[in-house]
């Protein structure tokens, strides 16, 4: 029996072309389950909620609403300081390599000034990114009548008159003495570990726990070494 013929290279173009032309019309099956969107999931909505702030689950145990905002919004917002910007960049930005030559940098900069401006930076970035409850500056009151409330300083008297800061000495309001409700918490109740997972939090890092305890421990260490400067 005689082999049967390998077909020319035109006979192959037509055969494929016949092929293409029979499936003309038919319906294409659909996209697989990981290629469709769950229903109503597109939407405007999903986005604006996202921005306006996500459950998350802080180190100490406890939960809060805080936004994802990114290190742009951060540094528009004046939330590093120009001290401190460089290092923290390079920290969030480099991946590991990067956070490892920023607690080197920490390390070897360590100054009164710098662990202050370190604290002063976790605290405002903490007020600005959570959501719920509303967090609040420490109050702080004078002798004289003046205080402190959400950091605007005012008199007792009149509390739409301000009044010069350096003309005060100021000290922290004790808590009894302060407003509370359950909507209201202040910056100075809140673990130091929470207020750096905020921030890790806030400009896109990891929302696992045992990875950013794994992650900040040596930075902690580096701040712990630095008071004593």
């Amino acid at each position: 029996m005689a082999a049967a013929k390998e077909p020319t290279a035109k006979e192959a173009t037509r055969r494929r072309r016949q092929s293409t032309k029979a499936k003309v019309g038919e319906r294409r099956p659909d996209p697989s389950p990981s290629q469709q969107a769950p229903e109503g999931a597109i939407s405007g909505d999903a986005f604006r909620v996202r921005r306006l702030g996500e459950d998350v689950e802080l180190p100490s145990g406890l939960w809060c609403k805080a936004k994802r905002i990114g290190m742009e919004a951060l540094v528009q917002g004046g939330k590093i300081p120009n001290t401190l910007l460089p290092i923290v960049m390079e920290a969030l930005e480099g991946g590991d390599a990067g956070r490892k030559r920023a607690e080197e940098k920490l390390r070897s900069q360590m100054s009164a000034a710098h662990i202050a401006d370190m604290m002063a930076m976790y605290d405002s970035i903490t007020m600005f990114v959570v959501v719920a409850p509303t967090i609040r500056p420490v109050p702080e009151k004078c002798s004289c009548g003046a205080k402190t409330v959400n950091g605007e300083i005012i008199l007792d008297e009149d509390i739409s008159v301000p009044v010069k800061h350096d003309k005060h000495n100021w000290r922290p309001v004790p808590d009894e003495d302060r407003e509370h409700g359950s909507g209201i918490a202040y910056i100075d109740w809140i673990d130091f570990a929470d207020k750096v997972y905020l921030m890790n939090f806030a400009v896109g890092g990891t929302r696992d726990l045992e990875t950013f305890r794994k992650e900040q421990s040596e930075l902690l260490d580096t701040l712990s070494t630095g008071k004593d400067v």
